[in-house]
């Protein structure tokens, strides 16, 4: 079955084909150099903010707040409920019509950020958590309304080709965690310092893309603008919940197992975990930038023009992909085992052993999002959802399963099964697309 699914027609004969930079490809370099470099940054200042945060708190309540952390994460996609996906597919199928979808948006995602954030809060309060986590969580609640309001400006300048823009508004979050995690340190502050640091970090962001959002609305709209139906608030999260489905699910095999462990093992073992999944975190952004950042926009524009023709010509770049996460992963297993003690310290010597267990879920996680990226048109959106979702169930019922015999251990093999499943279904969906049969 593997091998059947891995025979997709015409593919490059040879590496060298495979490699072969037509014009178009040169052309691209430059923007797709820059997202490289903005999300190579911000991987690395998030690395960063985990080493001296790893290394300034106490081991607990270091994996106290990598755990509220990850709670306010798995709800960010409930805060944005997928309108950014939304704007994309609806560009590829409207153009510049997508913009009457704007103001709709806008209303949709406060309403949705608003229910994230009290989540977050009634989770802390009813959820037997760690009381650390708890009053973490009401620190860091409004991180889901920034987040969903990031997504959507980034949304904006990818179909604008803002790339330059782009890059930088995709890295500075990340780098305001950085610098509060150096005040932390500097000024010897503990968990009340840091959540209320990044409390008022996520408010200021949150005004900022407001106001971005809000500049880009078209002061004058023409007659056909205005004439045009503004869809209703309600038709926007109609529309947009396969998206949003889409992100809890891939939330939930990448950062639920970090929670449980805090919930089930206790914030050391998350604490240990979260930093080899920060570290995997910091090799997915090449793929990223090319299939999630540069190509987004396009892809969904000419997914809905001839979506079997779009993956004749992107399939070709997949060995091309696969290569690159097989050459950081084998780099990351050889370096792990030096670099982690020499960062962290002897607390998190486990976590090298993890890094060299876990390093195989590179190629499969760069493989996954080139073939999923391809997958734009709604119907198609749809069963890349089901494939999430099947991944997502897999994933909590193993780490259930694994976590309290095996604790770290469990939840790496939870995630590399759930790796594998994600590529396999991705890869199901795509041949069927190939052979007419999607």
């Amino acid at each position: 079955m593997i091998k059947r699914l891995l025979a997709f027609p015409d593919m490059p004969e040879s590496l060298t084909e495979a490699l072969r930079l037509g014009p178009a490809v040169r052309a691209s370099l430059r923007p797709v150099a820059w997202l490289w470099t903005s999300l190579a940054g911000g991987a690395f200042l998030a690395l960063l903010s985990q080493t001296v945060l790893a290394r300034h708190l106490p081991q607990a309540d270091f994996g106290a707040f990598a755990a509220a952390l990850s709670a306010v994460t798995l709800a960010s996609p409930l805060a944005g409920f997928g309108v950014a996906a939304l704007w994309l597919e609806r560009f590829g199928e409207e153009g510049a019509g997508f913009r009457r979808w704007t103001r709709p948006s806008l209303s949709s995602i406060a309403l949705s950020g608003s229910l994230a954030a009290l989540l977050v809060l009634a989770a802390g309060a009813w959820g037997g958590a760690d009381t650390r986590i708890q009053t973490l969580l009401f620190w860091l609640s409004p991180w889901c309304l920034m987040q969903a309001l990031q997504e959507l400006n980034l949304a904006r300048l990818q179909i604008e080709n803002r790339y330059g823009e782009l890059s930088l508004q995709q890295v500075l979050p990340v780098a305001g965690r950085f610098f509060l995690a150096l005040l932390t340190a500097a000024t010897g502050g503990g968990l009340a310092f840091l959540g209320a640091g990044s409390l008022v970090l996520a408010l200021g962001l949150c005004a900022d893309r407001t106001r971005s959002l809000w500049r880009s609305l078209p002061s004058d709209p023409s007659r056909e603008e205005r004439s045009a139906s503004a869809p209703g608030l309600w038709e926007v999260p109609a529309r947009s919940w396969p998206y949003a489905l889409g992100a809890l699910f891939y939330l939930v095999y990448y950062q639920a197992d970090i929670l449980m462990l805090g919930w089930m093992a206790g914030p050391e073992a998350s604490a240990v975990y979260g930093i080899a999944a920060a570290v995997l975190t910091t090799t997915y952004f090449l793929p990223s930038a090319v299939y999630q950042k540069f190509l987004a926009a396009k892809l969904s524009r000419q997914a809905w023009q001839d979506p079997r023709r779009l993956w004749h010509a992107q399939r070709k770049g997949l060995p091309l992909t696969g290569l690159t996460g097989l050459a950081i992963a084998g780099l990351l297993a050889l370096t792990a085992p030096v670099f982690i003690p020499a960062l962290f310290g002897s607390r998190y010597a486990p976590t090298a052993g993890l890094l060299v267990l876990m390093a195989v879920c590179i190629p499969m996680r760069s493989l996954s999002i080139g073939v999923g990226s391809g997958l734009a048109t709604p119907a198609l959106a749809r069963r890349r959802v089901l494939c999430q979702g099947v991944t997502a169930f897999g994933n909590i019922a193993l780490n259930l399963l694994l976590i309290p015999k095996f604790t770290i251990w469990g939840a790496a093999a939870a995630t590399i099964a759930s790796e594998a499943t994600l590529l396999l279904g991705y890869m199901w969906v795509a041949r069927r697309l190939l052979t007419g049969k999607a």
